[in-house]
């Protein structure tokens, strides 16, 4: 793949996302992004039985969660003789990682600021509280929604001029 098919396989995958003069210096470069799956949507978090620094209410709000969604998991918990506390979970690494942590690791693994950033989990616990300071270590994030928001009246496009020949 010669260097001009990056540029437009970058154009066809970032769309209205890339400033072309900016980022792509007249065709002389790619532009480097990844796809995060960032897991910490509220099941997983739940299910983790890990604590996240947000006190009694994410505590109560997690427990009310795992109540209604893992009833199994927490009739298991109250037969349980010895509880692992989600101190011992975390130093394990048996908890999912937030936004933030993830950020350090792109940060620790060489990713630049200028990243473009695919974000595939939806529905992060704690929202924008999470997402801030993942967003100002790569403001170039573009989540599933984003993209597929772009692609539909792309894909409808095409399919009204393959149903009209």
């Amino acid at each position: 793949m010669n260097l001009l098919s990056y540029v437009e396989l970058d154009t066809q995958l970032l769309g209205k996302f890339v400033d072309k003069k900016k980022d792509h210096d007249s065709a002389k470069r790619s532009i480097k992004y990844l796809t995060l799956h960032l897991r910490f949507e509220v099941d997983m978090v739940a299910y983790s039985l890990c604590e996240f620094g947000g006190g009694e209410s994410e505590r109560r709000e997690l427990q009310a969660y795992r109540e209604s969604h893992f009833p199994l998991l927490v009739e298991r918990l109250k037969n349980s003789t010895s509880p692992i506390s989600p101190m011992v979970l975390r130093k394990m690494g048996r908890c999912p990682l937030t936004p933030e942590e993830a950020a350090l690791v792109l940060v620790g693994l060489g990713f630049k600021h200028g990243t473009y950033v695919y974000l595939a989990g939806s529905g992060i616990f704690g929202a924008d509280s999470r997402m801030n300071p993942f967003t100002k270590l790569y403001p170039n994030v573009i989540t599933k929604e984003d993209f597929l928001a772009r692609l539909l009246p792309m894909n409808l496009n095409l399919l009204r001029i393959f149903i009209l020949r």
